[in-house]
């Protein structure tokens, strides 16, 4: 078994950067892996437990979410708060009745199950946007990561709200929905910011002697801040969300070694639920499903996202070009199989249909829609220039200690020949590093200055700022 799993974990990681040079989003490796291994792959493995695939599920999803909160810088995120709480809030509520009404006049579905399929897929996926985004690093103008980052991290709440009420309407159990869509967002609200709070004050007061149990406190706070709020009728994944985002943007001993664990973390269990999510699906069920699930699909995509957001965005400052590329980024992933999965545990007739057009769904979406991201992007012309940017070198603890610029000299600058004494630089500006062709060059005032070399600067902020907008007393043509 160990060595099944070492195996999986290597061809998972060896393969998904193959994947990412072809463009095809890595998560779509660790599905195929865990169909390869199920009941009719090769080597056969009969996952039918709905019940433990929803468990785990909904413990990967909340560290995953939980960990989209933690990386999330909030001085730029809080721009795009409003449009992304409109979107997944009133979004997720619109999504579900479309999504309804289509499958209900197209595939004749009952109303009441026709919504419990929305609301599965209503969602956007955390870990499908997170992983997208984050792999190919893209500068999206008007702060448009951060609106789908914190879209995807924050509808699940009411997606799965919206699942359990449409559920138990199902099996015909009485529900006061106005007060459980209320006790959700209030309690997940209050939970997520109060133990976020409480938490940093422990983290940097508790002093423990063995560095590495920090990551251990920070699980810990995680997973209570998700059960403790479930367990008094909240939503867990806003306030695990939450909790992410008020650790993540406070100073906090070993930030910097936490996060990159958590991130580690994260990719490990975006692997360990995805495979799941492929063993626990019978693939020759699919075939059946395969046409409508396409059709969904398309519908979702084409119509039904795009009304969503353009009626979500209306009053926003977004250009048509990039509300197009909002709708084209909504993901369905992890997140509503795992919703589906959830439905299986209950005695509902077009369970199991519902999950399998979910799958196929799911599965197209992060094909069809990831692969072509970038492509879209560039044809939308969405993606922001570089800018300049500085080099923040930070302490343990999130504060910053320095801030750098690097400037490669092109052949055409004043400066080549120039010894370093001789540039007239500001008096707070320093060079700290020379970079030639691979080497580097303690920057002496008698060193001259070659073309290409790359000179890394650093001194006061505002100033580094003025040598960048006007680099040409460095890069001026001859």
């Amino acid at each position: 078994m160990l060595l099944g799993i070492a195996i999986i974990l290597l061809v998972s990681v060896l393969s998904s950067k193959i994947m990412v040079k072809i463009g095809v989003p890595t998560l779509l490796v660790f599905i195929l892996i865990g169909m390869f291994l199920g009941e009719d792959g090769f080597v056969g493995i009969n996952f039918d437990n709905a019940k433990i695939a929803n468990d785990l599920g909904f413990f990967a999803l909340a560290i995953i979410i939980f960990y989209g909160g933690l990386s999330t810088n909030w001085q730029k995120a809080k721009k795009s708060l409003v449009p992304s709480g409109i979107l997944a809030s009133v979004g997720i509520v619109i999504t579900t009745f479309i999504i309804a009404l289509f499958v209900n006049l197209v595939f004749h579905l009952p109303l009441l199950e026709g919504l419990l399929l929305g609301a599965i897929l209503s969602s956007t996926d955390p870990a499908s946007v997170f992983s997208i985004l984050t792999t190919h690093k893209l500068n999206l103008k008007s702060n448009m990561s951060y609106l789908l980052e914190m879209e995807s991290g924050s509808n699940d709440w009411i997606s799965f709200t919206l699942t359990m009420i449409f559920i138990n309407l199902i099996l015909g159990v009485s529900v006061n929905v106005p007060l459980v869509i209320f006790l959700e967002i209030f309690l997940g609200a209050i939970c997520g910011l109060v133990i976020g709070k409480l938490s940093v004050y422990l983290i940097n007061k508790i002093d423990l002697s063995n560095d590495g149990m920090y990551s251990v406190l920070l699980i810990g706070i995680a997973l209570f801040s998700y059960a403790f709020t479930k367990q008094i009728h909240g939503n867990g994944f806003l306030s695990i969300y939450l909790t992410g985002i008020v650790i993540g943007n406070h100073r906090i001993v070993h930030r910097f070694s936490l996060i990159k664990y958590f991130d580690g973390l994260s990719w490990l269990l975006q692997i360990g639920l995805f495979l799941m999510l492929g063993l626990l699906v019978v693939p020759h069920e699919l075939p059946n499903v395969v046409l409508d699930g396409f059709v969904i699909m398309v519908f979702l995509t084409l119509i039904a996202r795009p009304i969503v957001v353009f009626i979500c965005l209306i009053f926003s400052k977004y250009t048509i070009k990039e509300k197009l590329l909002i709708s084209w980024g909504g993901f369905r992933g992890a997140a509503s199989i795992v919703f589906a999965a959830a439905a299986l545990t209950y005695p509902i007739e077009s369970a199991r249909w519902i999950f399998n057009i979910v799958f196929v769904v799911c599965i197209l979406s992060v094909v069809i829609q990831g692969s072509l991201f970038i492509v879209i992007a560039k044809q939308l012309d969405v993606i922001e220039d570089d800018k300049l940017s500085l080099t923040k070198i930070y302490d343990e603890s999130g504060k910053i200690t320095a801030e750098m610029l690097e400037v490669v000299i092109p052949n055409n600058s004043k400066a080549v020949n120039k010894m370093i004494v001789d540039l007239d630089l500001p008096d707070d500006i320093l060079i700290v590093m020379i970079k030639r062709e691979g080497k580097v060059i303690i920057p002496r005032g008698n060193v001259k200055i070659m073309a290409h070399d790359s000179l890394l600067f650093a001194g006061d902020k505002a100033q580094l700022f003025s040598l960048g907008k006007q680099i040409n007393s460095l890069t001026k043509n001859k």
